[in-house]
């Protein structure tokens, strides 16, 4: 049975896909192999793949599921994403799942849209609409900080006020040739899980096959 590729998900299935991609790599990180076996199949199913894949090669199922990392990438490059090159540590109030009902509040208390109109949006729509939100509330901090005396220091030498501007977040101030995505996280395989001796790529030689010239 032939395996179809995987999909691109709407948001919350996509969601779904963040929380298995956090939990793979906090057990890649433990050494908890079986569980991390057990995650990607689950990323791989929820990209849309359908077959038996525990009978499909090792090299095949990595394939499926970095093409599925892949096609459930951010298509646009927002600014928002790319603020901070630090690695962000999870919150003391995390939880697997809380992807998906953190843009459910957002979007839901921005915009007043149900959970399934939520539910159907491409991870563009949601991070754009996001970044907006974003813009919209720092306009508005901005605009209340003019009118407030905090916004003016005195300067003595010239004897009058000068204004100082309320700070905005990093990726607000960058130039947009800077937009630079986020290096993805290594993770180290133990050599006994590598398969021994001579790797063969079978999809290369079958092409080979396919396109070498044939004997009258």
């Amino acid at each position: 049975m032939n395996i179809n590729k995987p999909k691109r998900q709407n948001l919350k299935t996509w969601a779904e896909l963040e929380a298995i991609r956090k939990k793979i790599a906090e057990n890649a990180s433990k050494n908890i192999h079986p569980v991390v076996a057990d995650e990607i199949f689950n990323f791989i199913k929820l990209c849309g793949v359908r077959g038996n894949l525990r009978k499909k090669p090792w090299y095949k199922v990595v394939e499926l599921f970095a093409m599925g990392q892949v096609e459930n990438l951010p298509r646009v490059k927002f600014p928002i994403l790319s603020g901070s090159s630090e690695e962000e540590s999870a919150v003391p109030w995390e939880y697997f799942g809380r992807d998906w009902y953190w843009w459910v509040n957002l979007l839901a208390s921005s915009y007043g849209w149900t959970v399934d109109e939520i539910a159907k949006l491409d991870i563009d729509d949601a991070i754009g609409l996001y970044q907006e939100t974003e813009v919209a509330d720092q306009m508005e901090k901005e605009w209340e900080h003019r009118l407030s005396e905090l916004a003016y220091e005195y300067v003595p030498a010239t004897k009058k006020s000068k204004y100082v501007p309320l700070p905005r977040p990093k990726w607000m101030q960058m130039k947009k040739e800077n937009y630079k995505p986020k290096k993805p996280k290594k993770i180290k395989i133990l050599r006994s899980m590598m398969p021994q001796g001579f790797i063969l790529n079978l999809d290369e030689e079958e092409q080979d096959a396919n396109t070498s010239p044939t004997t009258p």
